[in-house]
């Protein structure tokens, strides 16, 4: 979701401003540490958010988290600095408040307005850096992430995985079952989960000991929980995972990250552990055996998965010492995968349960837009954007401009005379503008299949659907996507004439309807 410019309550207004207000400059920052350096837990990797008082050298609010935190976390962590903070010093509000990303800048920005703070951005944040400095000295003497004798054959294995984009013919709903049968485990059920689901910039796959425990969490996934809720579920896993990330994954589709762009991440869950950013060596050699099964089933089965529905498949591998290069793995042992269709079904209609239309929701409205409308999907630079601002050719004067990223992603409607175009974006705004843009899998009455479609949800709570993109838009759809992601979902609907096989010229732009999410909607 978009940094939407959340307001404090005015009884919480009035009580931070009667605060006293100190000469001092804050620091603020979230971070990736193991949180065994902070809080004494074992080996877990988590966020650190942290609020320092840079004038007088202390920490005054710092948290600890298993999933990285939205805007609103790290606010509820600034007030509790403010209100109630750690050791010897007194409630205050400071006079200026210095933080590292741009975004939260202006989050904080529309959140503190009125409270005379001052907020600014840089590049380092001089007591952060030292105190996240010596998180990281501390963290260099724990154990190692993977036993020395499995770390070879479990990262070739990891990356040989990379190439193939098994998250592209898997959905997240579509589980594997592989039966190993050996060192106490019986059955992993493998889910592939990318940067959409995770709205991080990773790729994981998750190799889970139970049913149960893969239930669980993927109804708390999609329920959209209160953040301390998902942590608490995320943490109650019962699983071993391998992570596909680092800051070069940013922006890019997966198969164009090469694997020495990668920052692998190995570990386990448990509910009585908690997350362990190590391996120990039974658990590497379980992981290793699922991520060689998943590779070769992927392999062999991969044209049959990409199809629209979820084929019935099951084989067997057999895995020998000399293939697997693993020192516990002595004699040959045979692994069976299978896909899991009727489960795949039942997760599938989790989605749709648990994302019911919010109330007052119209349903689908399929005669707003002409058929003869064509669509496409771009990124608008961000000049672009703020030339239609200031010309009053879109539809929130006060949008934020999101410094640093590529520019606005934009789903565009492009009609054959100005005039369409002028009606079309009228009808919209008396509609209630534009409040997301929707991707949706939808089964028109006249067909027994279900299409992918685009449209837009209005103010009034309207769901119109636009039409479809032309030929394979897959991987555009990906990209732009994913442009959506890592602009926090700030996107648009771009209405304008367009000249015949041509596209549109910025002169014929009728209107740009600025949405605050980008999201996937289940009929």
């Amino acid at each position: 979701m978009a940094y939407t410019m959340w307001q404090l309550s005015p009884s919480t207004r009035r009580r931070l401003k009667q605060l006293r207000q100190i000469p001092s400059v804050w620091e603020g920052d979230c971070r990736s540490v193991k949180s065994s350096v902070v809080d004494g837990s074992v080996g877990t990797q988590g966020y650190c958010v942290l609020w320092a008082d840079g004038t007088q050298g202390s920490v005054r609010s710092m948290d600890m988290l298993a999933v990285p935190p939205k805007p609103a976390v790290l606010v509820r962590n600034l007030l509790r600095a403010m209100e109630y903070p750690q050791g010897p010093a007194q409630a205050a509000r400071p006079q200026k408040i210095v933080v590292r990303d741009r975004e939260l800048q202006f989050f904080l920005r529309g959140v503190l307005q009125d409270l005379d703070i001052l907020i600014t951005c840089a590049a380092e944040l001089p007591l952060i850096e030292e105190i996240f400095q010596g998180f990281q000295e501390a963290s260099n003497t724990g154990p190692p992430p993977l036993p020395p004798e499995y770390t070879e054959s479990l990262r070739s294995k990891a990356l040989r995985l990379w190439p193939t984009v098994p998250w592209r013919t898997l959905a997240e709903y579509q589980i594997l079952a592989v039966e190993v049968n050996h060192w106490d485990v019986g059955t992993l059920y493998v889910s592939l989960m990318d940067m959409d689901v995770l709205e991080i910039d990773e790729c994981r796959i998750m190799f889970y000991r139970s049913l149960d425990s893969l239930k669980q969490f993927w109804a708390a996934l999609f329920m959209e929980e209160a953040e301390e809720d998902l942590d608490e579920a995320f943490l109650t896993q019962d699983c071993l995972f391998v992570s596909f990330g680092g800051e070069d994954c940013s922006g890019h589709l997966l198969s164009d990250v090469s694997p020495d762009q990668l920052q692998l991440t190995f570990g386990n869950i448990h509910p009585l552990e908690g997350l362990r950013g190590f391996l120990y060596p039974e658990e590497a050699l379980v992981l290793a055996v699922g991520l060689e099964s998943l590779y070769r089933f992927h392999r062999q089965h991969r044209k049959k998965l990409d199809r629209e529905d979820f084929p019935a498949i099951s084989c067997e591998y057999q895995l020998t010492a000399e293939e697997m290069g693993l020192p516990g793995l002595l004699t040959p042992i045979s692994v069976r995968v299978s896909t899991l269709p009727d489960l795949a079904a039942e997760l599938a209609m989790v989605i749709d349960d648990l994302e019911p239309d919010p109330p007052g929701r119209l349903g689908f409205y399929c005669d707003l837009v002409p058929a003869e409308a064509s669509l496409d999907l771009m990124v608008l630079p961000w000049p672009s954007v703020e030339l239609l601002r200031q010309e009053r050719r879109q539809t929130l004067p006060d949008a934020c401009l999101e410094d640093g990223k590529e520019g606005l992603p934009v789903l565009i409607i492009s009609l054959s005379t100005k005039t369409q175009a002028k009606k079309l974006a009228q009808e919209i705004l008396d509609m209630g503008s534009v409040e997301e843009i929707i991707y949706v899998k939808w089964r028109p009455e006249d067909q027994d299949s279900l299409e992918d479609y685009l449209g837009f949800l209005t103010g009034n709570g309207t769901l119109c659907l636009c039409g479809k993109l032309a030929g394979n838009h897959s991987t555009q759809l990906s990209s732009w996507s994913r442009n959506c992601h890592h602009n926090q979902g700030h996107c648009g609907l771009l209405v304008a004439k367009s000249s015949k096989g041509m596209g549109y010229k910025f002169k014929d732009v009728v209107a740009l309807f600025e949405a605050t999410e980008f999201r996937k909607h289940q009929d």
